[in-house]
């Protein structure tokens, strides 16, 4: 997940809302859909946006994470839907 890219901002990606904001919202089985650009915006966060093509696809299963290792300027994220 990136963030702010094309930015003075991107070496500064918001990791915390990475685990808390995505990673744990989709193992609960959060919609990502719900998520507002407005929200997404401020986490420098857009291309959340096209998996909401994915989740519309995979409906309302959980979402196994498996690992999250952050770098300078994203996070990187190992996740799977059993459908």
């Amino acid at each position: 997940m990136s963030h702010f890219p094309g930015t003075d901002r991107y070496a500064s990606p918001e990791f915390d809302y990475d685990r808390a904001g995505t990673l744990d919202a989709l193992a609960g089985g959060r919609e990502l859909a719900a998520v507002t650009g407005e929200e997404l915006d401020k986490m420098g966060n857009i291309e959340l946006r096209t998996w909401a093509t994915l989740l519309g696809a995979v409906g309302d299963a959980k979402a196994d994470v498996y690992c999250y290792e952050p770098s300078w300027h994203h996070g990187n994220a190992v996740v799977e839907w059993a459908v």
